[in-house]
């Protein structure tokens, strides 16, 4: 029973991806960027590790697997559903190029504004570098220091992704020249420097996806299905090496081990850590504790954790969340419920993917919950097809954050997509007259994508 829903739950993300290129023809639509790392995560990674055995290792009893199971199968249904709301008109022919109506200062304004943005996030990280001290192996830690105690201080170099899109939006359907490739690296280099020395597998996809949608925009000719998939391929295969491998970037140490790379494909060598195993305990733990905390434990993330210790001391213990700042990472589950529930502890921080997040948060209710996200997702990339300009950045965005929610968690994704999006957001609201105005002189040309 158990492999029958694994192999469902990769069958309906395959036809769901299928269905909605042969509508679209886009293989940027969300429903083929998605698939790939749902296909790995929810279907063959189970798969291996129910074939070896070594799920049963932490699991014994094959109906609470099969709920477990259900569950996701469920979700994942729902998330599909949402991913194909809605439609965008279908390129034919040759493919069809859309006007942007700009003139030539506010074509100029928009790389001005990007490559200021992005120098903004150069600074910062320069700054954070040098508070760290000196030596690039100091780099290697999760986290640089900081010259100001200011968490959004901290996050400003993420301000990069957005400026290099803005930059390439600028430039888009003109001739992409080694001059405006630099430019993007420039832009990009606090984020890929962070990547290399650091082993950071966020900044590394986040930053080869920005750059790749860049020279998308640019040139306005997108590749293949084949192109896109054989991508995300590539970039999934890095990231499983740096799970154990952090310094296989840094090959100049001579540290460099790839040894488990084969044990986690196989599903031989998994731990309290592994991402599905966290995901399959917390649903369990969450749902024999009754432990569900259907909105406020977001609340408390996103509005309350902001605010300055020193003007509220006590504001976790006043929200009922006391846990999140003296367990942080335990999901406000004790170790000895993890113990009578699952058996053992799983790994303090471990990411556990957006369905179990969801699922410990609103328990059955996650399924509704992937639907709105993967309805999100879709009415952005209409919206970056219909409308374009400034709706073409917004999805972007979405889409290198894509990695997000099957690897980690809700609150990981969201987080960076309000760093992102704000500011696009903002110069949404500031661009929107003149992009409406119809002056021709020079026009900017967007894409829409052809038949692959």
């Amino acid at each position: 029973m158990s492999e029958l829903l694994v192999l469902a739950a990769g069958l309906i993300v395959c036809l769901s991806a299928g269905r909605a290129f042969l509508r679209s023809r886009d293989p940027l639509c969300p429903a083929v960027i998605f698939a790939p790392m749902l296909v790995y995560i929810y279907s063959y990674h189970p798969l291996t590790m129910i074939s070896s055995g070594s799920l049963a290792q932490f699991f014994p009893d094959p109906g609470r697997v099969d709920y477990v199971l259900m569950i996701n199968l469920l979700s994942l249904l729902a998330f599909c559903a949402g991913l194909q709301a809605h439609q965008a008109p279908v390129a034919r022919g040759g493919g069809r190029l859309d006007e942007l109506m700009l003139s030539g200062s506010s074509r100029r304004r928009m790389i001005r504004m990007g490559f200021a943005i992005g120098t903004v996030a150069v600074g910062v990280f320069v700054s954070m570098v040098w508070a760290t001290g000196p030596g690039l192996w100091r780099m290697a830690k999760p986290f640089l220091s900081s010259p100001i105690d200011s968490g959004y201080y901290r996050e400003l170099p993420n301000l990069a992704f957005p400026a290099a899109f803005l930059v390439a939006l600028g430039w888009g359907g003109t001739r992409l020249t080694p001059g405006k490739f630099l430019t993007l690296l420039y832009v990009l280099s606090p984020m890929i420097a962070w990547s290399i020395i650091g082993g950071r597998r966020g900044p590394m996809f986040l930053s080869a996806a920005t750059l790749a949608g860049g020279v998308v925009i640019i040139r306005r000719k997108i590749p293949n299905i084949a192109s896109v998939l054989a991508g995300l391929g590539l970039a999934g295969v890095l990231m499983l090496l740096l799970v154990d491998n952090r310094s296989l970037l840094r090959p100049w140490t001579g540290d460099v081990q790839t040894d488990s790379f084969v044990d986690t494909l196989t599903g031989d060598a998994i731990s309290e850590g592994d991402e599905f195993v966290v995901a399959m305990a917390t649903i369990l733990a969450s749902d024999q504790l009754e432990r569900n905390y259907w909105g406020a434990r977001y609340f408390v993330q996103f509005f309350i954790r902001p605010i300055p210790q020193e003007l509220w001391p006590t504001k976790y213990r006043d929200c009922d969340m006391e846990w999140m700042q003296t367990a942080a990472g335990s999901s406000g589950i004790g170790t000895g419920e993890w113990m009578s529930e699952v058996g053992f502890v799983p790994y303090k921080g471990s990411s556990m993917g957006f369905i179990a997040d969801l699922f410990l948060e609103f328990h059955a209710g996650c399924i509704a919950a992937v639907y709105l996200i993967g309805h999100l997702y879709s009415l952005a990339w209409q919206r970056s097809r219909v409308r374009r300009g400034l709706w073409t950045i917004l999805y972007f965005e979405m889409l290198i954050l894509s990695i997000y929610l099957p690897t980690q968690s809700i609150g990981a994704w969201l987080y960076r997509l309000l760093i992102l999006a704000v500011p696009t957001l903002l110069l949404m609201g500031y661009l929107a007259p003149r992009l409406a105005s119809r002056r021709r002189a020079p026009a900017i040309r967007t894409w829409i994508p052809s038949p692959a």
